[in-house]
């Protein structure tokens, strides 16, 4: 204690507590870091990493303190944002507590070791400006993921200081596993052993010289041995191979059949071909395109598990099997934006998310079975002008995430119209709308959503309620841990352990009524048969949820419980169905209803759902084809199709629908088939472009000869 008391009564401790309480707090202020979690832990890791960086340089070399004294000093230190977080967690509504703590715990114990044994490093190393030292370290530290990103092809990456980032915000849950424990644990050990060996070397040179050397030999064998570091040598090791085209290398699995192979070279070759006429630019390199087996396999080699991510200055795009038929042209668009753009990463002027993300969308300009515009118009309507219309640049991630893109393609979307294709170059280029255009992104979208005179009916009011009602995440209650607790509620039901994915979802309901864990929640009842559960639960929400998902749980709960409803029940909803998805699905129960047979095709497994449908399949009933496509293949549901005679927007649009999964499937010919006898006057207006896209497609497979087998 004697060591202590030389210190205890210095303000220069005192300011440092202080400092770490004032930002404790004003994290608790903040948008995303109110919530003690991943995000609050890295701000942490890095303060403490610099204040305990100050006490062991300054205070602790300086008065020759002992071990015991110094622990003392630094452990306040690290106890005060756990402290203030409990406060929270009694005071106010926060989330759990135990779940931003060992967030906290995994970054700042081993950061608190990393910045002591560095301290050491820098006091056996150097006898003058130690702590501008330990500041210099701290930076190159710290702007080292910038260089991973920059020269890398993943997104993620482990950081002695900031510890972990999965790649983008997009990914809402985010794990403590095994790969980021060893990390954590190989960094500190390393520091340790670099402080071992130097300490026991007396060259000066030699103490310069030992970190250097260790720090590139765990970039070039242990980071990439551990997966820190993702190679294209560990890519193939884990079952990927690539395969060549005139413009592309395409990365991905092994086993994918040889007719798949040729689809995907021919898909991404057509759509470059587009994209170059589209933005009038040339290529004169290959693109890499990587294609990850699924979504857990593209968080484990590249990050980003949930969205598909582009690197234009890399020449590089990164989807997965299950989502490159669908946004392949979307990242490509990216890819030739860089031709018109600046760098060193060639986006946007201003890196203006609204250019970067408008021009994608613009390049494949169709949204599901609506019309953009008047979505969009709808949107305004219900939302009011001053909220959706006037919303400026830095909004982008704070509005519904789908909104955002699809104004944002809306506004190059008539930029191109009104100006061409030279213009809407420069507007990327530059970022300024009012030197190229004389006018306003706002003004652009006005113009747009108000062109045509549209009248907005009921239709379009319910469809961007649903297209647009979830918050982005940053507006989220609690986003890392309620991921975390879907997840886990997710596996449960997948192990069957349904006991346990109940009072995960009990839990999660008890503070969010989040409409995704209401209807998880439902859906577990009514896959557990426990109807009347089923039905309470159901009858116990609030009467202002308006959800078209609950409301047709609600509906659906008292006819699997016995009790009685009417076909105006389901009328009602059917008059705020969003698109014809949800149109089919009403109208199949209310078709059955009448039948008499509605509780025996909800409470039916597939097979017996299929049976029923293909047994009233009529030239009245042609809207059963819909859910029939869930429950059957592309080539049955169009074989089916052929028995109708008539056509009707139900049937061309299923035929469309089986065209689109023959391309996944790799089947040319079912695709050509379902294209050629898809008539599309009777396609809703939001589907034209896809088909009109697919006929161009259809056209360029004849041209396939442009790819090298490798």
């Amino acid at each position: 204690m004697t060591d202590l008391a030389k210190i205890i009564h210095r303000r220069e401790l005192i300011f440092l507590y202080l400092i770490q309480l004032l930002v404790s707090v004003l994290l608790l202020f903040l948008p995303i870091t109110r919530y003690f979690s991943y995000e609050s832990a890295v701000i942490n890791s890095f303060l403490i990493f610099l204040l305990t960086g100050h006490i062991f340089l300054n205070i602790s070399a300086r008065e020759g303190l002992s071990a015991g004294a110094v622990i003392l000093i630094v452990l306040p230190l690290i106890l005060i944002e756990p402290t203030v977080r409990l406060f929270q967690s009694i005071f106010s509504e926060s989330c759990s507590y135990l779940h931003g703590l060992k967030f906290f715990l995994i970054g700042v114990i081993p950061v608190t070791g990393v910045s002591f044994f560095l301290s050491q490093i820098i006091i056996l190393t150097f006898a003058r400006y130690r702590y501008v030292i330990f500041l210099a370290v701290l930076f190159v530290i710290v702007v080292e993921p910038i260089f991973q990103f920059y020269f890398l092809s993943q997104v993620f990456f482990y950081n002695p200081v900031l510890f972990f980032f999965p790649g983008t915000i997009y990914d809402e849950l985010l794990k403590i596993d095994s790969r980021l424990l060893l990390h954590r644990a190989i960094i500190t050990l390393g520091f340790a052993g670099i402080c071992f060996l130097i300490g026991k070397v007396k060259s000066s040179k030699l103490r310069i010289l030992i970190p250097v050397v260790l720090v590139v030999i765990y970039y070039l064998t242990v980071a990439p041995f551990f997966g820190f570091i993702i190679t294209k040598d560990m890519l193939r090791r884990n079952g990927y191979t690539i395969s060549k085209t005139q413009n592309f290398l395409i990365y991905h699995p092994v086993d994918l059949s040889k007719q798949l192979i040729e689809e995907l070279k021919t898909f991404h070759e057509f759509h470059l071909a587009e994209l170059k006429d589209k933005f009038e630019v040339t290529v004169s390199y290959q693109i890499s395109s990587y294609i990850y087996k699924n979504s857990f396999d593209k968080g484990k080699f590249f990050g980003s598990e949930k969205a598909d991510i582009a690197k234009p200055w890399k020449k590089e795009i990164h989807t997965s099997l299950g989502t490159v038929f669908s946004t392949l042209r979307h990242e490509l668009a990216h890819i030739l934006a860089s031709e018109f753009s600046n760098p060193p990463f060639y986006v946007a002027g201003g890196f203006n998310p609204w250019l970067i993300e408008g021009l994608a969308v613009f390049s494949d300009f169709s949204f599901d079975d609506q019309e953009i515009p008047r979505l969009l118009s709808a949107a305004s309507k219900i939302s009011g002008d001053e909220t959706v219309i006037n919303q400026g640049t830095l909004s982008f991630f704070q509005t519904n995430t789908r909104y955002a893109y699809l104004k944002a393609g809306l506004i190059l979307n008539e930029i191109h119209k009104q100006y061409g294709t030279a213009k809407l170059k420069n507007v990327y280029r530059t970022g300024d709308f009012r030197s190229n255009l004389n006018t306003t992104a706002d003004e652009i979208f006005i113009e747009a959503i108000l062109s045509g005179n549209r009248s907005i009916a009921l239709r379009d009011s319910a469809a961007s309620v649903y297209y647009f009602k979830s918050k982005p995440f940053i507006l989220k209650n609690c986003p890392r841990f309620q991921a975390e607790k879907n997840a886990e509620a997710v596996q449960a039901i997948g192990n069957h352990d349904y006991a346990l994915a109940e009072n995960i979802l009990q839990e999660l309901l008890k503070n969010n009524a989040d409409e995704r864990y209401i209807v998880a929640y439902a859906n577990l009842l009514e896959e557990t048969r426990r109807y009347e559960d089923l039905y309470f639960f159901t009858e116990r929400l609030d009467k202002e949820i308006t959800d078209i998902n609950i409301q047709l749980k609600k509906i659906d709960a008292k006819v699997l419980s016995g009790r009685n409803v009417s076909e105006k029940d389901y009328n009602i909803l059917l008059l705020s169905s969003p698109n014809l998805r949800y149109d089919a699905v009403l109208k199949t129960r209310i078709f059955f209803f009448n039948k008499g047979l509605l509780r025996a095709y909800l409470s039916g497994i597939d097979s017996l759902k299929k049976t029923l449908i293909l047994s009233e399949l009529y030239d009245s009933t042609v809207y059963l084809l819909l859910p029939l496509s869930n429950l059957t293949s592309p080539a049955e549901v169009l074989e089916i199709c052929l028995t109708i005679p008539k056509p009707d927007t139900w049937t061309e649009y299923v035929k469309l629908k089986a065209a689109r999964g023959a391309i996944a499937s790799g089947n040319r010919t079912l695709f050509k088939t379902a294209l050629e006898l898809t008539n599309s006057e009777y396609l809703p207006p939001g589907a034209i472009s896809d088909y009109e896209q697919f006929v161009r497609y259809s056209n360029f497979i004849s041209t396939d000869n442009f790819y090298e087998d490798q």
